[in-house]
């Protein structure tokens, strides 16, 4: 028997009791696999096109879709195995991916240094998506770039399902190790390919991830990143050579992994320091990346200090009842005002879900009008009413379809099927993102003694800073409130460091530098972090 993806075109032989989750990760196929194949989250929605295929009943249990969908074919890859040859319709996800590929800008006044006639590859490993940049050695001119969903997304959406596939699957961690890399040289070679270049002329990589991810390309366990005291196998840089760890290149060609801060503060975060003035540590620089693992760096006062602060999955999609990644049919963008509910859509199609930047708007439009109060509670209607909220905005509230509450309708469909809605459940897994970031803010102020009025300046990192409302991040409590110009969206700066560390010797020795001298702190270990958490869920 064999299964046929689209639109890939891939196609595979089945195994038996295998789900097609299991089958599209053994080939190379992504799907969204945000719970770790357990059936809760219900992102990883394929179409059977054809053939037959047997639900596992205490999956579906986790996870129950409509009856619409079900009639049209759409059942979980990680509840169904096929029973037949079949033909699989998996729903593109590119845009995230394609959206990082714009972020890559070298600093004003950046020289390489390296005077090679070669090529050189810098790579981010994030635990979403790979960006791989292309560069000329001698010159120092960005050649091409490339992105992709990172492969090891089917084995779970976080670093913690990704290190428990590691050290509970037997070659669990050569698996991942093996995903990475092998998107890796499919970039690798389909830039060759395109620019008529030979793989031996690749004489140079740069890698930058968070720790995890780090580790995972090396092939390394990284188990001790899941227990107290989180410790990395290394922090310091890796040298070594392509062909040791199995990518694409020159014999002789050399990879450097830029070194790591802390347990769960990685080559990424440095990476992204030696792109901003942090290290001059003279004036109030606030530097965040929002993702599941919220990292933070403080500089001010002649200190810099970084910490990671376990936010969780609801700014990327995976623990919202609509979420999705930035794809086309996302709602991106949200406004509610006394004339209604207007959304933007990308690719200006029907919407179908809603990603992290319009989850960001929606909830801070919710708090701006009044909606949801300062606990977090989304209002009923004859409340609202009685506070004079107008009737426009009244029309988008109705009972929650799942439980007690309310849910506010973003987009109503000819079917409630089709409908997008944020609910009670969603509000709530909001704020305890919310609060995990705004808690580490303030124990990082608290441990520098720095004022909000002192801060000058807040850098955003990471393609969704570049697509947040910071007037939306501002109501809801997830930024400190300071002039929204002070507050600036800076690109892939993970993605940028490790370019600078590819062509120049001089940030690639800033970069061990970084490593060495930031202060990690450790929020696990500050008494008040709980304190702070609680205030931290008030919008």
């Amino acid at each position: 028997m064999k299964v046929k993806f689209l639109p890939q075109g891939v196609e595979h032989d089945i195994a038996e009791n295998k789900t097609i989750l299991g089958l599209a990760a053994e080939c190379g196929v992504n799907i969204d696999g945000n719970c770790a194949g357990n059936g809760t989250c219900g992102k990883c929605r394929v179409r059977l096109v054809s053939g037959e295929c047997e639900p596992l009943k205490e999956m579906h249990a986790h996870y129950e879709m409509s009856e619409t969908d079900k009639a049209t074919g759409w059942v979980l890859a990680c509840a169904a195995v096929l029973k037949s040859d079949a033909v699989i319709e998996v729903p593109e996800t590119d845009t995230t991916a394609s959206r990082k590929k714009k972020l890559i800008h070298l600093p004003e006044g950046f020289t390489a240094d390296c005077g090679e006639e070669s090529i050189g590859v810098a790579v981010d490993i994030g635990t979403t998506t790979v960006v791989v940049s292309f560069w000329d050695l001698e010159t120092g001119a960005m050649l091409d770039v490339d992105a992709m969903t990172n492969p090891q997304g089917a084995y779970g959406a976080d670093v913690i399902s990704r290190i428990s596939f590691a050290t509970e699957n037997k070659g669990g961690c050569a698996i991942l190790h093996e995903k990475v890399i092998g998107a890796i040289n499919t970039a690798v070679d389909n830039f060759c390919k395109k620019n008529h270049y030979e793989n031996s002329q690749v004489k140079k990589y740069a890698v930058v991830g968070n720790t995890t991810m780090s580790h995972l390309f090396l092939n390394i366990d990284p188990a001790s990143l899941a227990v107290a005291p989180f410790a990395p196998a290394f922090t310091g840089e890796v040298v070594t050579d392509c062909r040791e760890i199995g990518l694409n290149g020159a014999e002789d060609a050399k990879v450097i992994v830029v070194p790591n801060i802390a347990g769960h503060v990685g080559s990424d975060i440095t990476a992204g320091i030696i792109t901003t003035d942090l290290m001059q540590r003279d004036k109030g620089h606030l530097f965040i990346d929002i993702g599941t693992n919220g990292e933070i760096v403080l500089s001010a006062k002649g200190r810099i200090t970084a910490c990671s602060t376990a936010a969780g999955p609801a700014f990327e999609g995976s623990s919202i009842k609509y979420g999705m990644r930035a794809a086309a049919g996302a709602i991106e963008r949200v406004f509610i005002d006394d004339n209604g509910v207007e959304i933007s859509v990308i690719g200006d199609t029907k919407p179908i879900g809603i990603c992290g930047s319009g989850i960001i708007d929606a909830v801070g439009e919710l708090i701006k009008t009044g909606v949801v109060d300062k606990s977090g509670r989304l209002l009923g209607s004859d409340r609202l009413a009685k506070k004079g909220v107008s009737a426009k905005i009244l029309e988008h509230i109705e009972e929650s379809r799942d439980a007690n509450g309310n849910d506010f309708v973003l987009f109503k469909g000819e079917t409630p099927e089709e409908s997008v809605y944020i609910t009670q459940k969603d509000i709530r897994e909001v704020q305890l993102a919310k609060a995990a970031i705004s808690a580490g803010i303030s124990i990082m102020m608290e441990e520098i003694g720095l004022t909000k009025e002192e801060i000058e300046k807040i850098s955003i990192a990471g393609a969704f800073g570049n697509y947040i409302r910071n007037e939306s991040a501002a109501n809801m409590g997830l930024l400190p409130r300071i002039e929204l110009e002070r507050i600036k969206a800076i690109g892939n700066s993970a993605g940028v460091g490790a370019a600078m560390v590819l062509l120049s010797k001089g940030s690639e020795e800033e970069a061990v530098r970084v490593s060495q001298i930031v202060e990690h702190i450790d929020l696990a270990e500050k008494k008040n972090f709980q304190d702070e958490y609680l205030k931290g869920m008030r919008f």
